[in-house]
């Protein structure tokens, strides 16, 4: 009985928390397919093509930029009254400003109102991802002592899903006749946000408050200002969880950047090429799970390591390959590429979950990722699309992903492992590391 009651208390919170990924990542998934494949020209209509897709990923890189403002608020508010309230506020926020995404009228209606409009959305878009995703990990991470990296591991496949989703929505949608697309098919993936909307916020209205926080509270250890405790006394894990990210998120560049590159520049057909990053999604959704649940055998460390290190070996061949024209090419290419990058994304999660004590664990979280998505992962769909038009090929940006890549690796190398079932193990063998 006592088995089957952990495995129902922890199973609601890894719910709740996997229920807002999705709907988070589903946002962000509809606005990389629709900045590749509409916006350029919905709300940009007054410039060229290349143009109207650097305006419409720079519009995209607006949504990072803003999310650590969202970290700094909602991480203070989780660390200081309460992980569900935050949880419910994000998934809100997103939700909301997704379906409006959907409602507004384009440049030929109303000019330039239309990119502004776009802009303070992505915006509260932003906001609300910015404690979305640490919110889920440490719900997910407070749920159980031990196995942290299958459980942690779940919403992290949460973004694969969503991903795959909004590219298999946006891909049916593209199947309308173009001017059916353009007049109102791209808008009806985002006013299905709605229906995820709805379903996380009962998810999450009957989540339980995480029993850690209840121990600070009642215990009245909850800090006044968790930022500053933050920066005062766990700066050496702050750098570490940033550096951990610089290279996490680099599934932009095997999805977005791709998708638009595969497309604008290469010729695919929309479909196709949506229909990759579907598969690669579904696929990754799976590796996911399986890293993260790998890390409780091997640790946290290891993963990462690892991960950033196939990042690299597989960049130049991934740009190689995709310009041979082949569509099967093209799934399998992103789809092995994502399977590398996910192995330092999902060793982040439990790795982030254990960094940080539970008096700072959503603030140190969500400033780790956000300042360093705002910095790296946000602009890099922009980076590369200027970068390729700069100079004629992919080579330059591939040389960065490398040294994103081994920036995370060089971060993992420094950090210490957190995984308890390793640390234990290595207590029993009498196995010290030194870091």
């Amino acid at each position: 009985m006592s088995n089957t009651v952990a495995k129902t208390s922890r199973a609601v919170p890894v719910a709740a928390s996997t229920a807002g990924t999705v709907i988070e990542w589903y946002d962000f998934a509809l606005y990389g397919s629709a900045a590749a494949l509409v916006f350029n020209t919905q709300f940009f209509g007054d410039v060229s093509p290349v143009a109207g897709t650097l305006f419409a990923f720079a519009v995209y890189a607006v949504g990072f930029v803003i999310r650590p403002l969202g970290g700094f608020i909602f991480g203070h508010m989780g660390d200081k009254y309460g992980r569900k309230p935050v949880l419910l506020t994000t998934v809100l926020l997103m939700g909301t400003s997704t379906f409006l995404v959907g409602c507004l009228p384009n440049f030929s209606v109303i000019g330039y109102g239309a990119p502004v409009a776009l802009v303070i959305l992505r915006m509260a878009q932003g906001l609300g991802a910015g404690a979305e995703y640490g919110g889920a990990l440490v719900v997910s991470g407070e749920s159980g002592k031990y196995r942290k990296g299958l459980f942690t591991g779940i919403p992290a496949a949460g973004v694969d899903v969503s991903t795959g989703l909004g590219a298999g929505v946006f891909a049916l949608f593209v199947l309308l006749p173009a001017d059916q697309f353009q007049t109102w098919g791209w808008r009806v993936p985002f006013w299905l946000a709605a229906v995820g909307l709805v379903l996380a916020l009962i998810i999450r209205l009957r989540m339980p408050e995480t029993e850690e926080f209840l121990k600070l509270e009642k215990a009245d250890q909850n800090p006044t200002s968790p930022l500053k405790l933050l920066f005062t006394q766990h700066k050496r894990e702050f750098f570490i969880a940033a550096g951990v990210n610089v290279g996490a998120n680099l599934s932009y560049v095997f999805q977005t950047f791709a998708l638009s590159y595969a497309i604008n520049t290469l010729g695919y057909p929309p479909f196709v090429s949506l229909l990759g990053v579907v598969l690669s999604a579904a696929v990754g959704s799976v590796a996911t799970i399986a890293w993260a649940a790998l890390t409780d055998r091997v640790g946290r460390r290891p993963v990462i390591i690892f991960g950033a290190i196939a990042v690299i070996i597989v960049i130049f061949p991934f740009f190689a390959l995709i310009q041979l024209g082949n569509v099967v090419l093209l799934c399998a290419c992103v789809t092995v590429a994502h399977i590398a990058d996910r192995a330092v994304f999902a060793a982040q999660a439990p790795f982030y979950a254990e960094l940080f004590p539970a008096t700072v664990r959503l603030s140190g979280i969500a400033t780790a990722r956000e300042i360093t998505g705002a910095i790296i992962s946000g602009p890099l769909p922009f980076v590369a699309t200027g970068l390729v038009a700069a100079t004629g090929g992919p080579w330059v940006f591939a040389i960065i992903v490398i040294v994103l890549a081994a920036i995370s690796g060089i971060a993992g190398w420094f950090a210490k492992e957190t995984a308890p079932e390793v640390l234990e193990k290595r207590t029993r063998l009498g196995v010290v590391r030194v870091g």
